[in-house]
């Protein structure tokens, strides 16, 4: 079995907490379960652009990582966020929403969608973060061993 491609959307305003929650999927990694990627592995030379449609068209997982600022990005919204939302409509990809910062994300499009951590808690309001980001692991791994069979591409 393949690792199970994981793309990261976020705001660069988030990138401390991007950091700590790659940190805790980290020992997935290790165990060859998952790669993660988002936009920092991008080489001097690529077409950025190009890189992150890529990933966005062939990723098995997207991980939205919910904040004001996320929310507040023209980029985050019109160059992940819908193509996101069309792959998991078209049960070709599954978007999760992290929430990372208290915000007003319940109107949102993706609002339908079972946020980590659990009720919609934001990470930065739980009384321990590492509790909140271990939970956050946990979640995404019982979706890729709960459906083993999980190809996208």
């Amino acid at each position: 079995m393949r690792p199970k491609r994981i793309f990261v959307s976020y705001s660069h305003k988030d990138e401390a907490l991007c950091e700590e929650l790659l940190n805790h999927l980290s020992s997935y990694e290790s165990r060859g379960l998952i790669t993660t990627w988002r936009d920092r592995a991008i080489d001097a030379g690529d077409e950025w652009k190009k890189v992150i449609e890529q990933h966005l068209e062939n990723d098995d997982i997207i991980l939205l990582l919910i904040s004001s600022s996320f929310l507040a990005s023209k980029f985050c919204r019109q160059s992940e966020l819908r193509p996101a939302l069309k792959r998991h409509q078209e049960r070709t990809a599954t978007v999760i929403p992290i929430i990372l910062r208290a915000c007003s994300w319940q109107d949102e499009e993706f609002a339908n969608l079972n946020a980590l951590p659990k009720d919609g808690l934001a990470v930065t309001s739980a009384r321990n973060t590492d509790e909140a980001f271990k939970e956050i692991a946990e979640g995404i791994l019982r979706v890729i061993t709960s459906n083993p069979q999980m190809t996208h591409s």
